[in-house]
Formats: structure tokens, C-alpha cells, sequence
């Protein structure tokens, strides 16, 4: 991101062989937003995809801690009444 003060300073300068207006102010701001946008928004999309999965993983875990403590009072019930037998 350091460059791109260097590289908002010179094309400052040679603006008008490429465009009609001065977009790249001082504060650097054209430039920031040009190229930290699209790096912003796929982190961002990368950070949604993470909890998505995330929360998904977390589903299947529960539910798979859910079936094993069914299975083991099932089991464990089951299990009480044939040693007594």
C-alpha cells in the first residue's frame, strides 16, 4: 500500500495524457480506493465464506455429539438390563 502514494503522486502529474480530470488527489484517496477495493471485498467475501463454514461445521458437530449421547443412553439402558437378566 506504500507504493501506491508514489504511484498517486506521479500519476497526478501526468494526468491529462490519459484522462480529462485530476482523480488522484494529494490525500491519495482515488488510488486507495482503486486498488484496495476489489482487496477489500474478495477479504470480505473470503471472511463471510469462513463463518458460513464454520457454522456448518459447527451443525455437524452438535448433531453428531446429539446422536452419540442418544446411542449411549439408548445403550447404556439397554446394557443395565441385560447384566441384571
Amino acid at each position: 500500500m506504500r507504493c501506491t502514494e508514489y504511484l498517486n503522486a506521479y500519476l497526478a502529474t501526468t494526468h491529462a495524457s490519459f484522462a480529462t480530470q485530476n482523480y488522484f488527489d494529494p490525500s491519495g484517496f482515488f488510488a486507495a480506493t482503486f486498488f484496495a477495493g476489489p482487496l477489500l471485498l474478495s477479504a470480505m467475501a473470503v471472511v463471510c465464506n469462513l463463518v458460513l463454514e464454520a457454522g456448518d461445521l459447527l451443525v455437524k458437530v452438535k448433531r453428531k455429539e446429539f446422536a452419540q449421547v442418544a446411542r449411549k443412553s439408548k445403550g447404556g439402558k439397554a446394557g443395565n438390563k441385560s447384566k441384571r437378566d
